[in-house]
């Protein structure tokens, strides 16, 4: 298998870890990554475990997609690791018409582009890494930055369909509200040990859990379908 991973494969791999600065450089370099990984076997386009994307979107256009069951997709990067998901880019966005959302999906059938975090644990791989690295231009910006922190999956979809939103993103209230909530709820103001309570979680970016993620959608999702309707 050591003769697979040549000088090609390596900065292939890296100038798609090292990102585009543009539609049309992300599009050429997934093109190329998926003529590289046509060449290798195909457990290096497999994928048996759940994956996670983090993405941004405009207020509302998460319950639009839900309605829409689909959202347009090219080549994305995806990971097996939710943690990684939920930091990725920052962590939550910050913002009063942005949605923060996680979209979970397990891969269909050949959707699976490339399994890079298989591949880097391929010992002949991480050769020929050390090996070429050093001699290809910004592998320190690539995977020479990277390598495998990101347990990263590209996936081809043409739809999210069979996507569901795993989690959504915000951030708690600022101090002023958290402490109106406070002196409605016992009826007093708070004294300097709660008042630093609150500080400390005021402006606090959180990720909701699945069952809670799903809670909203069931309840929210109706009015907003309503609203819609009634436009």
């Amino acid at each position: 298998m050591k003769n697979l991973f040549n000088a090609e494969v390596v900065k292939t791999i890296s100038d798609w870890q090292r990102g585009a600065t543009s539609p049309e450089i992300k599009l050429a370099r997934a093109s190329a990554l998926k003529d590289v990984f046509l060449g290798l076997p195909e457990y290096f386009r497999q994928c048996d475990a759940l994956c996670f994307r983090q993405e941004c979107h405009q207020k509302d256009r998460t319950f639009q997609v839900l309605i829409e069951d689909k959202l347009p997709e090219v080549i994305s990067s995806w990971t097996t690791d939710l943690e990684i998901a939920k930091t990725f880019k920052g962590g939550v966005v910050w913002g009063e018409e942005d949605r923060s959302i996680i979209l979970a999906i397990k891969p269909p059938t050949g959707s699976v582009v490339a399994n890079l975090e298989r591949l880097y644990n391929e010992p002949e791989f991480q050769e020929a890494v050390a090996l070429y690295g050093p001699k290809i231009p910004h592998f320190y910006n690539g995977a020479g930055k990277y390598g495998n922190d990101q347990r990263e999956v590209l996936l081809d979809l043409d739809s999210l369909s069979s996507t569901s939103i795993y989690s959504y993103g915000g951030y708690s209230s600022p101090v002023d509200s958290l402490i109106a909530g406070f002196k409605e709820m016992y009826d007093c103001e708070p004294n300097e040990e709660e008042i630093a309570q609150i500080v400390q979680k005021a402006n606090q970016p959180w990720w909701l859990s699945e069952t809670g993620t799903k809670n909203v959608i069931t309840r929210v999702l109706p009015k907003f379908v309503d609203r819609v309707t009634n436009r």
